[in-house]
């Protein structure tokens, strides 16, 4: 019998039989009818990259500590001993990311027929994760902002477009001065899964204030490193900035995401003062996020389970 090669060797095989780089995710969940749902392909390179970093670690502790050189044989005692070590001495955001890469080599295994049944427990227990961190109110965001084009003006626009747009903070980053229309007073963003999208600023000056000339006018200037290691820098500048102005001015630091749902929430208020009815002003959040429509418990992440729950009661 061929020897399977090593145990990254066989990750990678297995990984890479389910890869669909280019390809649009939000298309492949539209086509198999599954919104939100895992539709069994990897559709980009760092989500590949993701999956075989959480894991080759498992494969690595199942051949150190039970002799396994081949992924067919790894037993259902392996995975609830290594979740049980790894709850102890990491986050349990980690550990469900372990879970993660586990998860993709059980499923490309039962896919190509080298096992016959499932070996993850159907009883193991991962840690219980901390909910999403609550929105900054309108007053704690307006703050953040102004602190922040305080101490880098260029950090402090990426901001200020992200609390009036709802963007994430790569999609701020990654605006092109193409996808902005200045008569309008909008940007074209393409968000997660390849799914593009155009929303209007209510204050058209944070678009005349851009430099235009520049095709990324809100990353710095070019630099010898890589694209990529730009937008890291840029991303860890961001962060680093909002929460040292949330430190001085005594506001509880909650990551660049609770502006995000500071403005689903300000665009939500906004869309039910002009007498919208209360679920299509919960669908129109959602297309303003870049979510599908009808996934209210992911928009209730945003605006708060109760505000979603009563807004669906009143129609």
């Amino acid at each position: 019998m061929r020897h399977p090669g090593s145990l990254t060797y066989q990750i990678n095989h297995l990984l890479e039989a389910f890869c669909a780089f280019g390809e649009s995710r939000d298309q492949a969940k539209r086509t198999s009818r599954k919104p939100g749902r895992w539709v069994g392909k990897i559709h980009s390179y760092g989500n590949f990259k993701r999956i075989r970093e959480s894991a080759i670690p498992f494969a690595k502790f199942c051949k150190a500590r039970y002799g396994v050189v081949d992924l067919r044989d790894i037993k259902p005692e392996m995975v609830g001993t290594y979740i049980a070590e790894r709850t102890k001495i990491r986050s349990p955001h980690t550990v469900t990311a372990d879970m993660q890469g586990i998860k993709w080599i059980q499923y490309g295994l039962l896919k190509q027929g080298l096992i016959c049944k499932p070996f993850i427990p159907e009883n193991i227990k991962l840690p219980r994760r901390t909910g999403s961190p609550r929105a900054y109110t309108r007053e704690e965001a307006a703050e953040i902002c102004l602190g922040v084009a305080e101490e880098d003006p260029l950090v402090g626009r990426i901001i200020a477009i992200m609390l009036d747009a709802g963007l994430r903070l790569h999609e701020g980053i990654n605006i092109r001065s193409d996808k902005i229309n200045l008569q309008c007073a909008t940007i074209q963003v393409k968000g997660k899964g390849g799914r593009i999208r155009t929303i209007s600023l209510t204050d058209a000056t944070r678009l005349t204030q851009l430099d235009l000339s520049r095709e990324f006018p809100l990353k710095p200037l070019s630099t010898n490193s890589s694209a990529r290691r730009k937008d890291q820098n840029l991303t860890r500048t961001v962060q680093r900035h909002v929460r040292k102005v949330c430190l001085e001015r005594r506001i509880e630091p909650r990551g660049t995401h609770a502006l995000r749902k500071c403005a689903a929430i300000t665009y939500y208020e906004r869309l039910i003062a002009l007498g919208i009815d209360s679920v299509d002003a919960l669908d129109q959040t959602a297309q303003f996020l870049g979510h599908g429509a009808g996934r209210y418990p992911l928009l209730g992440k945003y605006l708060g389970p109760e505000r979603v729950k009563a807004a669906r009661a009143r129609h």
